[in-house]
């Protein structure tokens, strides 16, 4: 008599399984970020920790957001070119953990959760920015992936910074510390990051190269750094300790030449600064060519 076997179920709610050369590409990013943080915590952190890496899953958002605890403390970054939404979530324990950490505060059992003041955020945004060094040079290729640390969310299972309904990875790391084990976890859009791993390491994606409908949408939401330069002066350190209120300091910008501005470091806009009623403003009166440097001599020639 044959053995009867049982169907397996099948479920439609579940993200389809990724390809297994993305899997392994991830596992070996999130094994690198993990050296990575160890690496660039060592020098701020009085206590050692290290990171482990661990479960890599896919979930649908709500899943993935309900997973995630009430009280933790949510890291935003923009990951690559396409500015691909990332959130790291620490437990609150942690956060009061790597606090105690920085301040080398005695003790070896979890401090007790508590609010955040403006000087603990302010350290741990040196954290959060070591970390996203990490995100970026833990990318498993020889050039480093841009990473940019924004902001952080204090209700992180409430998060708009996924699609609503779009499947997610998550991928477990470890910290151990002085006083024991905690889970963090590090989300991420999954067709997307997909995408990017078999893109950028030169493998063939089986799935419509598309983009997601709401990813143009959501780098558009992601803040950027726009500095329009003034001048520049050399100082010495006996010069710059002797500054004082009223003192002038005299810049290397004739006031008849445009200024630069910069957006992300890299310079876009030529202009002359302006007023608008009580507040400072910039007239944007060229685009600079992306392939091209912008040398003192074109920017006499630009003088009004």
């Amino acid at each position: 008599m044959s053995e009867v076997v049982s169907p397996s179920l099948l479920d439609f709610h579940s993200p389809r399984r990724a390809p297994t050369e993305a899997l392994r590409q991830l596992a070996a990013w999130q094994a690198n970020v993990c050296a990575q943080v160890q690496d660039g915590w060592a020098g701020l952190l009085a206590r050692p920790v290290t990171l482990k890496s661990g479960k890599i899953d896919s979930a649908q958002y709500h899943a993935a957001l309900q997973r995630l605890p009430e009280d933790g403390l949510g890291v935003y970054f923009s990951i690559g070119d396409s500015l691909l939404p990332s959130m790291l979530v620490f437990s609150a324990r942690q956060v009061q953990a790597l606090i105690a950490d920085l301040l080398d505060l005695p003790g070896g059992k979890w401090p007790v959760p508590a609010k955040l003041s403006a000087a603990e955020d302010a350290m741990l945004e040196l954290l959060f920015q070591k970390l996203a060094e990490a995100i970026g040079d833990g990318w498993p290729e020889d050039t480093p992936l841009k990473c940019r640390y924004l902001e952080t969310t204090s209700k992180p299972h409430r998060t708009r910074l996924f699609p609503i309904g779009s499947p997610l990875f998550s991928l477990k790391l470890t910290i151990d510390s002085r006083f024991g084990e905690d889970t963090c976890t590090w989300l991420m859009l999954k067709e997307e990051t997909e995408r990017l791993l078999l893109d950028r390491l030169g493998h063939e994606s089986p799935e419509d190269r598309t983009a997601h409908p709401d990813l143009a949408a959501l780098a558009e939401r992601v803040p950027l750094d726009f500095v329009v330069e003034l001048g520049k002066a050399e100082l010495s350190m006996s010069q710059a300790s002797d500054l004082a209120v009223g003192d002038v300091l005299i810049l290397d910008q004739l006031v008849t030449r445009p200024l630069i501005a910069s957006l992300e470091g890299l310079p876009k806009w030529v202009g002359m600064p302006k007023r608008i009623g009580s507040r400072q403003a910039f007239e944007v009166t060229q685009v600079i060519d992306s392939g091209a440097m912008l040398s003192t001599s074109a920017l006499n020639s630009m003088e009004s």
